[in-house]
């Protein structure tokens, strides 16, 4: 099977659980070009961190992953929310549209670990809550 008859499912699987490595480069500030790795791990901690960078830059240099396109949906958590702390994006090829769900969790003394990535779906759930009368 060919890369352009993969489906995005496919795709955003060989990304978040691959073993993809490419080089990044900046200029710091002394104006000098500086190089650092960036591999799948820091693709899905970024976007649970609602930060698509990474992401957007291999959809750029790796022409296997050209035309997949990434939209922020939901996230929750941080100081403040619990240790619960996840995001969800909407990734987009062709016609195809998959959510996925990049979950971790807080400590104040810590900060954020990422813990695990899924496909998703919406779903509504009823709560009832209580109110003064």
């Amino acid at each position: 099977m060919q890369n352009n008859e993969k489906t995005l499912k496919i795709l955003l699987i060989e990304i978040f659980n691959g073993e993809l490595q490419w080089k990044r480069q900046y200029t710091d500030r002394h104006g000098e070009t500086q190089e650092y790795d960036v591999d799948s791990s820091e693709v899905v901690s970024q976007l649970m961190h609602s930060d698509s960078d990474e992401f957007d830059y291999l959809t750029k240099i790796n022409p296997d992953y050209q035309g997949i396109t990434v939209a922020p949906v939901d996230n929750y958590g941080g100081e403040d929310q619990g240790s619960e702390y996840w995001s969800v994006w909407k990734f987009t090829k062709d016609s195809e549209e998959v959510l996925v769900k990049f979950e971790g969790y807080y400590q104040s003394h810590y900060g954020t670990d990422f813990q695990e990535w899924n496909f998703v779906k919406p779903a509504q759930k009823m709560v009832t809550i209580y109110v003064k009368e």
